[in-house]
């Protein structure tokens, strides 16, 4: 009987050791969590492709920004605007903002550019091309200059248009919804009357000083707003890879529907 009460008593010492163990355990469980938690994550664990099969580096939950676009210095003419005629003064005003009615078969605007940033400009004779050199030939190495221009809109759908005009015919492809025209107004006879500027016209000496908006057969199917830039290049350098203009000389117009 002796031996059986002794072996019964060492069981039960077992038996509440095993009991504080667990005890323990359980108490030390949350801790223990967490802290697997965090080594999780910041260790890098590889992860399996199932694509390929073999392992990948982790995506990290942070946000890695976009290296900022290097922009191109222009050289020459260093300044651009885009300015209205005011049918009252005759004064070309400089604009950063318009808003007008857009009817079908009526010209929203039209606006012209020069190379400065005058509030104002009037004219010292009666034709464009004279005010439009003296600007121009006020910055030196502007004969390695062009102008080109920019124009974006919103459908109601949602989609965007986004087109960059650097000749004649790059307009084209949006035309049902927003008609453009471009002009050379520098390489005309003195009070010769001239049209819109067409693809095969245009070579080395085009300059195109000014443009026309018009709705276009799908004008209430954009949005309200017409955003278009003027810009001055030197080369195909001045583009990125999507043809979008990355120089430092430009300006910015937002046509609004009335």
């Amino acid at each position: 009987m002796f031996m059986k009460k002794k072996e019964i008593g060492k069981r039960t010492g077992r038996g509440i050791a095993f009991l504080l163990t667990m005890t323990l355990c359980l108490a030390l469980l949350p801790g223990c969590k967490k802290n697997e938690e965090e080594q999780s994550e910041s260790q890098s664990v590889p992860v399996v492709s199932f694509e390929t099969g073999m392992f990948a580096e982790p995506q990290s939950s942070e946000t890695v920004s976009e290296p900022e676009e290097k922009h191109t210095v222009i050289e020459g003419v260093r300044q651009i605007s885009f300015y209205r005629r005011n049918p009252s003064t005759k004064v070309r005003e400089k604009k950063s903002e318009f808003s007008a009615p857009w009817v079908r078969g009526t010209d929203i605007s039209s606006f012209e550019v020069f190379a400065c940033e005058d509030g104002e400009i009037t004219f010292k004779t009666a034709y464009f091309d004279d005010a439009f050199w003296e600007k121009w030939n006020a910055h030196e190495g502007k004969d390695g200059c062009k102008i080109g221009y920019s124009v974006d809109f919103d459908l109601k759908s949602g989609e965007h248009i986004h087109k960059v005009l650097l000749k004649a015919g790059d307009e084209l492809d949006y035309r049902p919804y927003l008609e453009n025209y471009l002009y050379d107004d520098v390489h005309q006879a003195k009070g010769a009357w001239y049209s819109h500027l067409l693809p095969e016209e245009m070579n080395e000496n085009t300059l195109i000083t000014s443009i026309k908006f018009t709705p276009g057969e799908k004008i209430d199917e954009v949005g309200d707003e017409i955003h278009a830039t003027v810009f001055v290049y030197n080369s195909e350098d001045d583009f990125n890879e999507k043809g979008d203009y990355i120089g430092d000389v430009s300006a910015e117009i937002t046509i609004r529907r009335e």
